[in-house]
């Protein structure tokens, strides 16, 4: 693998170019192969169930996870309902000054479309995570990941990565509950 790095005013970014080289599988119209984001993805979820659960320092008791995967399903429907009139309310304040300094404008499309996004996986993850499938598991799983990138994006990083740090390490601890 080969890795460079790119500095562009606060951004660090990583980019890993083995994605890139002509290892990469092409399709017959001579697209590079999506398969290869869900690698990374499935990655990702390797990495961070390894230092979530293998080499955590501590762990979340079974009664206490076994409530939490019992309430999973409710706890994210009311926080959706509570959620739906602050996002709204929010892309409104938004909108109102975008208007005054444009500058605002693309983090408000941005910042709409990870809530939109947010919002459409967790009301997607309700049925399943009431069935305890990984399906549900993973529909939240990727709701956070969208989450810390909003977070990152709205110049939010240290709640961001405060977040990250919590939402992940309660995520993967549930994970066995899921099949």
């Amino acid at each position: 693998m080969r890795y460079f790095f790119i500095y562009s005013g606060r951004f660090y970014l990583f980019i890993d170019t083995s994605m890139t080289d002509e290892t990469t599988p092409i399709s017959q119209n001579g697209k590079r192969n999506r398969q290869s984001f869900w690698d990374f993805v499935n990655s990702i979820e390797a990495l961070w169930d390894e230092y979530f659960i293998q080499k955590a320092p501590f762990h979340i008791p079974a009664h206490i996870k076994e409530f939490l995967v019992k309430a999973a399903p409710y706890v994210v429907a009311i926080i959706l309902l509570l959620t739906l009139p602050a996002i709204l309310a929010v892309i409104g304040l938004w909108s109102m000054f975008s208007v005054i300094n444009p500058y605002y404008w693309p983090l408000v499309v941005l910042s709409t479309a990870f809530a939109i996004a947010v919002f459409a996986l967790e009301v997607i993850a309700i049925k399943p995570l009431s069935k305890r499938e990984i399906r549900g598991w993973k529909y939240m799983f990727y709701a956070q990941i969208l989450w810390f990138i909003a977070g990152v994006l709205g110049w939010w990083v240290l709640w961001a990565i405060i977040g990250w740090l919590i939402g992940f390490y309660v995520l993967f601890q549930l994970k066995s509950y899921y099949k």
